[in-house]
């Protein structure tokens, strides 16, 4: 009924729903493979930013990526 209410695509939002537990299961090992132990997490170019990262943390790491 949501989806029908959002005029969404029932037939690509369909077909997402049954990739998505596949999908969600290989973000987690790529996760898990990376050292990610908690939400949010940003890697940039390697830079690791966890938690609630403000945007001049975000901005910082950036910084620092586009130096390398």
């Amino acid at each position: 009924q949501t989806a029908t209410s959002l005029k969404l695509d029932l037939n690509k939002f369909n077909a997402d729903r049954k990739i998505a537990p596949d999908a969600i299961v290989e973000d987690f090992r790529l996760g898990r493979k990376l050292g990610v132990d908690g939400t949010p997490t940003f890697i940039l170019n390697g830079e690791v930013v966890t938690g609630a990262a403000s945007l001049a943390d975000l901005e910082k790491a950036l910084a620092q990526v586009t130096k390398k």
